[in-house]
């Protein structure tokens, strides 16, 4: 029992000291790996690799390239599955890294722009990277296209596909916008995007306001938002 002891409180203090170490002595990539554990320790559960990047803000290729060096470090642990999920070692090391916000280094984040941790979860990031899709779509439908693909989006705006296809169908489900595929066979054609209700002007939560700005729904828990 003593032994046990032993052990729990050197893995704290590693813990501790992986943060030191990762932040102030190791660099942009020291300081990405501890953001990528704080990302894992606010989740209650095991996450996936596309769901950290989500939260981050950052790149999926980095994040597993930080996942695969802290698993061979031992302070984080894979669960086979598609995708896999990943969590820290010991649920003992979370309280280490919760306690303050480590920013993600901006050549690890989306289109150079630099992240927190669990942003996507509260979520300015993610609540901005839809309002910026809505309102494409509203300036598009305005001008008398019958939809707009999210590839085109991606390329408008100068986002990551995935953050723009999130964005719609998370919209979709909140009654904001509708896609071309709706009623057939998913991936038939490449699905072209509108507006639910381009010619409302102001009312319900999700209508298009007369100073161009969409009202969108409260923002997702953790819990909701799709793995891409």
């Amino acid at each position: 029992r003593l032994w046990s002891t032993d052990i729990e409180s050197t893995k704290r203090l590693c813990a501790r000291e992986v943060v030191f170490v990762f932040h102030p002595l190791m660099g942009e990539w020291g300081a990405f790996q501890a953001a990528v554990m704080h990302a894992l320790a606010s989740n209650p559960s095991s996450v996936s690799a596309g769901k950290i990047g989500h939260m981050l803000g950052a790149k999926k290729k980095p994040v597993n390239a930080a996942l695969f060096a802290l698993q061979k470090a031992g302070v984080v642990q894979r669960s086979e599955g598609v995708p896999p999920r990943w969590s820290l070692a010991s649920t003992s090391n979370a309280e280490n890294f919760t306690s303050s916000s480590l920013a993600v280094p901006q050549r690890f984040a989306y289109d150079g722009r630099a992240a927190t941790p669990g942003a996507y979860g509260g979520s300015d990031d993610f609540e901005g990277v839809k309002q910026r899709v809505l309102d494409h779509l509203k300036d598009q439908v305005g001008g008398g296209t019958g939809g707009v693909s999210a590839g085109t989006i991606c390329h408008a705006l100068n986002l990551p596909k995935k953050s723009v296809n999130a964005a719609l169908y998370a919209c979709e489900r909140a009654g904001l916008t509708r896609n071309s595929n709706d009623g057939q066979v998913v991936g038939a054609v490449t699905p072209l995007w509108t507006l639910s209700h381009p010619s409302s002007q102001s009312g319900s939560s999700g209508a298009v306001c007369g100073t161009g700005a969409v009202l969108l729904p409260s923002t997702p828990s953790p819990a909701t938002v799709p793995d891409p």
